[in-house]
């Protein structure tokens, strides 16, 4: 039988001291083969499930998960609580994917459960695997959310939209040791990608994530971005390959009512996000993207093999807002692209890098980039063809210039070769690259993709990998996996509606989020062509006249007037991007 003893710290500090003993006031376990009537949460007489756990953790507290399948979806009320496989075995949560009308979740942080944390767990399914929840748009004074909240070791995937969803001030957030694959489980097979939303991880105002040491891959969408004014936003050390959209993103396309205008009030989408020493690869759009984002900082990447379907390897893109004539859709401004290295081993006609200009009849001129971006020490190749580079802003336009006319016309480039970089299959440097030992030192980049240290040479290496003759320790993502097809023995289980502590406990604090009814929508992003045969057009117009129609009755009445209207003023901005 567990017994308690008195709390005397605060919960500051008790956060403080269970971060570093890892020790825990009480572990209450719990297996499949558990009772729920006659346990006692011990380790010999466990419960069955996760959720009568909660009910009896108190802050301070792990609930510890032996081997097996739990059929549940899970929402996490107090803060300080710890969810985690026990030692040498493996615990797998399986939800289901859910729609708009009935957003099961996985795993969900509520709004007072601050310093949580997920370890060694392997998470299946729900309209969201993760979501970590905050008072945003609740409409009152107090905007807080859960933060400092912990997942590792884990992983995580086959979800209906975004792997994790980290909504407005859930501040501090640490994802490391993970991986995160088959977002957006909720389109059927063959959905057109520009009616698709589901990254593996999106960020959106919240500040200091920090994504370390992950692997991302075949994500419907976009593998990582931060934007809304995310702030202080970090992702290193991670391999992300695959993904429908960018591989990622600094800053992005949000809503005029997801910023805080106070800490940010000319609506950057990302302040001081750093992407470093990653791996980027495969992706249908942008590698690294940069949209509306006050000093942001690539260094050290490898990106590989990006913008088959559209943008380019490394892309400075536009915000539009909502069209929102309050908004500030700001260029971006104080970016530094640094030891990179960008090799494009396809056919293909895109530019390495693109600087965007967009003139809208509703806003004006839009620049991406005011002045020109600081770029140094990069490496550019391509196997079909010289690398070429776009400027589309009026009066500093140069359209798919060679490297030495792009050199001159940023001044700047210094260090930068076009050369092939001799990468090996796991996109590593070999002994005979040009890369190795031509970087510029940076005191923002002291280790590589291995966490090895750099410099190893006389000067750090170009990409994300310092070379070195002995092979990179092997990492693995958690212990286990389950293949991801659906369990029958799970039944159909939604997150509880009793005791919501909010209007809408399950709103999704993002621009799409009211769209989440019936049938998949189209992207609130400026992430594809511009150009279109016209088709999807008119069908995507015929949708949207019929939602949005007064008539539409049923789904005014399930929906609200305030999700209904910011629902029609998105989609009819999409369809207009959809006709340029």
């Amino acid at each position: 039988m567990n017994s308690r003893k008195p709390v005397r710290f605060t919960l500051g500090l008790l956060f403080v001291a269970f971060a570093a003993s890892n020790a825990w006031a009480v572990e209450l376990h719990v297996s499949t083969a558990g009772k729920n009537e006659s346990g006692t949460g011990s380790v010999e007489s466990p419960w069955a499930t996760i959720g009568r756990a909660l009910e009896a953790a108190q802050p301070g507290d792990a609930i510890v998960l032996h081997n097996g399948v739990y059929c549940e979806s899970v929402r996490i009320l107090s803060p300080n609580i710890t969810i985690m496989s026990a030692a040498g075995e493996w615990a797998v949560i399986k939800a289901p994917i859910g729609t708009g009308d009935a957003p099961g979740l996985c795993i969900k942080f509520d709004v007072d459960a601050s310093h949580g944390a997920l370890k060694r767990l392997e998470l299946i399914g729900g309209y969201y695997a993760v979501k970590i929840e905050s008072r945003w748009d609740w409409g009152g004074v107090d905007q807080s959310g859960a933060t400092d909240i912990l997942i590792e070791d884990c992983v995580i995937h086959d979800s209906g939209r975004d792997c994790i969803k980290i909504t407005p001030n859930c501040d501090r957030v640490t994802i490391r040791r993970c991986e995160i694959f088959n977002s957006g489980r909720l389109y059927p097979p063959g959905t057109p990608f520009e009616q698709k939303n589901a990254e593996g991880i999106d960020c959106t105002n919240a500040d200091e994530t920090l994504v370390q040491d992950c692997y991302v891959h075949d994500t419907a969408t976009t593998g990582v971005y931060f934007k809304g004014g995310a702030t202080d936003c970090v992702v290193e050390r991670s391999r992300i390959v695959r993904c429908g959209h960018g591989g990622v993103l600094l800053g992005f396309d949000t809503s005029p009512e997801f910023f805080d205008l106070t800490a940010n009030p000319r609506y950057y989408e990302c302040i001081r996000g750093v992407v470093r020493n990653c791996i980027i690869q495969d992706t249908d759009y942008e590698g690294i993207g940069v949209f509306a984002a006050n000093g942001a900082t690539a260094v050290n990447n490898t990106v590989i093999n990006t913008a088959r379907v559209g943008h380019n390897p490394i892309y400075f893109g536009l915000t539009l807002q909502d069209y929102d004539p309050a908004a500030g859709r700001p260029p971006s401004v104080d970016v530094e692209v640094r030891n990179n290295l960008v090799f494009q081993p396809n056919a293909n006609s895109a530019a390495f890098v693109f600087i965007r200009y967009l003139f809208e009849p509703e806003l004006g001129g839009l620049l991406a980039v005011d002045g020109m971006p600081t770029m140094s020490h990069n490496l550019y190749f391509g196997s079909a063809g010289a690398p070429r580079f776009t400027d589309s802003r009026p009066g500093s336009i140069l359209d798919n210039g060679s490297f030495s006319a792009w050199k001159t016309h940023i001044n700047g480039e210094f260090g930068t070769m076009v050369a092939d970089p001799m990468l090996d299959k796991d996109a590593r440097l070999t002994r005979e690259s040009p890369a190795n030992d031509a970087g510029i030192v940076l005191m923002s980049v002291d280790a590589d993709i291995d966490a090895e240290e750099r410099p190893a040479g006389g000067s750090p290496d170009i990409g994300a990998d310092e070379f070195s003759a002995k092979p990179p320790a092997f990492r693995t993502y958690g212990d286990g996996m389950t293949d991801g097809s659906p369990d029958p023995a799970c039944g159909v289980v939604n997150l509880p509606k009793d005791g919501d502590q909010s209007p809408d406990a399950d709103s999704d604090p993002l621009p799409d989020g009211p769209d989440e009814v019936e049938v998949p929508k189209v992207d609130d992003s400026d992430s594809f062509d511009d150009t279109d045969d016209g088709t999807p057009v008119v069908n995507e117009r015929s949708r949207i006249a019929e939602r949005c129609s007064p008539f539409a009755a049923p789904m005014w009445i399930g929906m609200g007037l305030l999700s209904i209207r910011r629902s029609c003023r998105r989609s009819s901005r999409n369809a207009r991007r959809l006709s340029r």
